[in-house]
Protein backbone atom coordinates (compact mmCIF):
# COMPACT_ATOMS: atom_id res chain seq x y z
CA UNK A 1 0.00 0.00 0.00
CA UNK A 2 1.28 3.44 -0.85
CA UNK A 3 0.90 6.02 1.90
CA UNK A 4 1.94 9.42 2.08
CA UNK A 5 2.05 12.01 4.86
CA UNK A 6 -1.01 13.99 5.35
CA UNK A 7 -2.10 13.93 1.91
CA UNK A 8 -4.36 11.27 -0.40
CA UNK A 9 -3.72 8.47 -3.31
CA UNK A 10 -6.07 8.70 -5.70
CA UNK A 11 -5.86 5.47 -8.80
CA UNK A 12 -8.61 5.53 -11.31
CA UNK A 13 -11.92 6.94 -11.47
CA UNK A 14 -10.94 9.21 -8.29
CA UNK A 15 -7.49 9.88 -9.92
CA UNK A 16 -9.57 11.45 -12.88
CA UNK A 17 -11.73 13.24 -10.84
CA UNK A 18 -8.81 15.00 -9.07
CA UNK A 19 -7.18 16.99 -12.46
CA UNK A 20 -9.85 19.83 -11.75
CA UNK A 21 -10.40 23.82 -12.35
CA UNK A 22 -7.87 23.40 -8.93
CA UNK A 23 -5.15 21.12 -10.21
CA UNK A 24 -4.73 23.75 -13.44
CA UNK A 25 -4.76 26.46 -10.72
CA UNK A 26 -1.67 25.36 -9.67
CA UNK A 27 -0.76 24.54 -12.73
CA UNK A 28 -0.87 27.95 -13.62
CA UNK A 29 0.81 29.37 -10.62
CA UNK A 30 3.83 27.55 -11.43
CA UNK A 31 5.92 29.26 -13.73
CA UNK A 32 8.31 26.44 -14.41
CA UNK A 33 4.73 24.36 -15.36
CA UNK A 34 3.53 23.71 -18.95
CA UNK A 35 0.66 22.74 -20.78
CA UNK A 36 1.78 19.33 -20.00
CA UNK A 37 0.87 19.39 -16.40
CA UNK A 38 -2.63 20.35 -16.95
CA UNK A 39 -5.60 18.01 -16.56
CA UNK A 40 -6.55 18.56 -20.02
CA UNK A 41 -2.98 17.18 -21.23
CA UNK A 42 -3.54 14.33 -18.55
CA UNK A 43 -7.07 13.67 -20.04
CA UNK A 44 -6.17 13.57 -22.92
CA UNK A 45 -3.46 10.38 -22.15
CA UNK A 46 -5.87 8.98 -20.67
CA UNK A 47 -8.44 8.63 -23.22
CA UNK A 48 -5.72 7.72 -25.49
CA UNK A 49 -2.76 5.78 -24.25
CA UNK A 50 -3.66 4.34 -20.81
CA UNK A 51 -6.01 1.54 -21.97
CA UNK A 52 -2.91 0.74 -24.63
CA UNK A 53 -0.17 0.69 -21.66
CA UNK A 54 -2.35 -1.05 -19.33
CA UNK A 55 -2.02 1.91 -17.34
CA UNK A 56 -4.54 3.87 -14.88
CA UNK A 57 -3.68 7.22 -13.43
CA UNK A 58 -2.51 7.80 -9.80
CA UNK A 59 -2.91 10.68 -8.57
CA UNK A 60 -1.27 12.43 -4.74
CA UNK A 61 -2.69 15.09 -3.42
CA UNK A 62 -2.21 17.47 -0.30
CA UNK A 63 -3.51 17.93 1.71
CA UNK A 64 -5.60 15.05 1.59
CA UNK A 65 -9.12 17.65 2.38
CA UNK A 66 -9.70 20.77 1.08
CA UNK A 67 -8.07 23.08 -1.71
CA UNK A 68 -5.62 21.01 -3.21
CA UNK A 69 -2.11 23.17 -2.81
CA UNK A 70 0.19 20.26 -4.62
CA UNK A 71 -0.29 17.00 -6.44
CA UNK A 72 1.37 14.35 -8.82
CA UNK A 73 0.28 12.80 -11.43
CA UNK A 74 1.97 9.28 -11.95
CA UNK A 75 0.56 5.78 -13.63
CA UNK A 76 0.86 2.45 -12.45
CA UNK A 77 0.41 -0.82 -13.60
CA UNK A 78 1.20 -4.66 -12.71
CA UNK A 79 4.83 -3.76 -12.63
CA UNK A 80 5.78 -0.22 -12.08
CA UNK A 81 4.51 3.29 -10.49
CA UNK A 82 6.10 6.44 -12.92
CA UNK A 83 5.38 9.81 -14.02
CA UNK A 84 2.08 9.95 -16.01
CA UNK A 85 3.54 11.12 -19.79
CA UNK A 86 6.78 8.68 -18.75
CA UNK A 87 8.27 7.06 -21.10
CA UNK A 88 7.49 9.80 -23.60
CA UNK A 89 7.90 13.38 -21.43
CA UNK A 90 11.04 14.74 -20.70
CA UNK A 91 9.30 16.87 -17.46
CA UNK A 92 8.00 16.10 -14.33
CA UNK A 93 3.71 16.05 -13.61
CA UNK A 94 3.89 17.33 -10.48
CA UNK A 95 2.25 20.95 -10.06
CA UNK A 96 1.73 23.56 -6.89
CA UNK A 97 4.10 26.17 -5.32
CA UNK A 98 8.15 24.59 -5.47
CA UNK A 99 8.28 27.16 -2.54
CA UNK A 100 5.08 25.34 -0.54
CA UNK A 101 7.90 23.25 1.59
CA UNK A 102 4.75 21.74 4.00
CA UNK A 103 3.23 20.21 1.21
CA UNK A 104 6.34 19.42 -1.16
CA UNK A 105 7.45 17.43 1.83
CA UNK A 106 4.42 15.74 2.61
CA UNK A 107 4.15 14.44 -1.27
Amino acid sequence: MIQIQKGDVLVGDEACAALTHGWDELARANSSATIFQTSSWYKAWLAIVANHECAQPLILRYPATGPIRAGVALQINSETIRPLSAPWADYHDGVGNPFDFEAVESL
